[in-house]
């Protein structure tokens, strides 16, 4: 065995034996136990693919993208979470309207990487994931991300050869603005193509995956709402670029019952167009509104 090849086995072995060492009852509920566990198995993984593997994987890596962006626009797992049972190919090209054919060889490349089950040629069940990947918010996040950042950033090479491989500092004369050719910022942008906005807000307007809020691994008490003067300042918390204000949302719903367990307002920021398309009863009376672009100097100071 050569020297390489026992380094990459000692490290296996090193690995397993540490996720053996984890006590798999706190897995699911500690949150430390969670990374420590992910951590491990993720090197685990790159341990047993290999470095050369793992290089030439990166290559094909973003024909995923492309397939899940594909499977997106014909609603396959929206009708593949909507089966009772299996489904087949044709059964989703009659249901989405796109070639037999092409639907199984998309769907056979996401299958490769977990998003949907297939259980026998050409047919195939929804898994968590597909469900997931059902759902409005997640769909809205790849159409934005795909559309507007991975079509942007595939011309960033270019980009940067052309201007010497400098970093981009102005918000008008970047990646979103060289691909598609204009001088607007990417919120401007967004806000004249209204389908990519209504996705963006839609997508950053939902919590995404299943990370916690803030506030519940924060020490809130401790270092925000403990020794508040409200005498210095009458706003305890600003959410800038907040969207439809779920991050404050759940704030409140953890500090702002009764009995209340904060002083000061919360305020939302965010672009007049976001803010209007919030119903008065969607936000609760303990947060105030304030239009606000983040490019422009900061209304609310604090001490």
């Amino acid at each position: 065995m050569s020297d390489i090849r026992a380094a990459e086995s000692d490290d296996v072995r090193s690995l397993v034996s540490k996720l053996q060492a984890i006590d798999s009852s706190k897995v699911l509920e500690d949150e430390a136990v969670k990374n420590e566990t992910l951590t491990l198995a993720r090197k685990l993984v790159a341990a047993l693919e290999g470095p050369v593997n793992r290089a030439t994987d990166l290559v094909f890596r973003p024909y995923i993208s492309i397939a899940a962006r594909i499977a997106v626009d014909l609603d396959l797992f929206k009708f593949i979470a909507a089966s009772n049972s299996v489904i087949t190919s044709e059964q989703l090209a009659l249901a989405s309207g796109g070639d037999k054919v092409l639907i199984s060889r998309v769907l056979r490349l996401l299958a490769a990487v977990d998003f949907v089950e297939q259980p026998s040629q050409e047919t195939w069940r929804a898994n968590e994931t597909s469900i997931a990947m059902a759902s409005a918010p997640i769909a809205a996040g790849h159409r934005f991300v795909f559309d507007v950042l991975i079509n942007s950033a595939i011309k960033a090479p270019k980009f940067l050869r052309e201007t010497g491989y400098k970093a981009p500092s102005e918000p008008t004369d970047g990646f979103v603005q060289y691909a598609n050719q204009t001088k607007l910022n990417i919120f401007d942008f967004l806000q004249a193509n209204p389908s990519l906005f209504q996705d963006f807000k839609l997508f950053m307007g939902n919590t995404m995956g299943a990370r916690e809020y803030w506030h519940e691994w924060y020490d809130v008490r401790g270092h925000l709402t403990t020794g508040f003067d409200s005498s210095k300042s009458s706003t305890l918390l600003v959410d800038i670029g907040g969207g439809k204000g779920h991050d404050l949302l759940a704030f409140d719903s953890t500090f702002g019952s009764s009995p209340k367990h904060y002083e000061g307002k919360l305020v939302l920021q965010d672009l007049p167009q976001v803010l209007d398309g919030i119903a008065e009863n969607e936000l609760s009376a303990n947060i105030m509104k304030m239009s606000h672009n983040f490019f422009k100097e900061q209304p609310v100071s604090g001490e």
